[in-house]
């Protein structure tokens, strides 16, 4: 594998992971008041 592709690669799975992260921030930041809202 060239270092190019390698690097385009990395970038890529960068992204994804970054909106894999933002996504999951989402669902627990929900979670989170859910759950603070039942308990309060």
């Amino acid at each position: 594998m060239s270092k190019e592709a390698y690097q385009e690669i990395k970038r890529v799975s960068g992204e994804e992971f970054r909106e894999l992260l933002s996504d999951l921030d989402k669902v627990f930041g929900l979670g989170k008041r859910t759950l603070m809202g039942d308990s309060f």
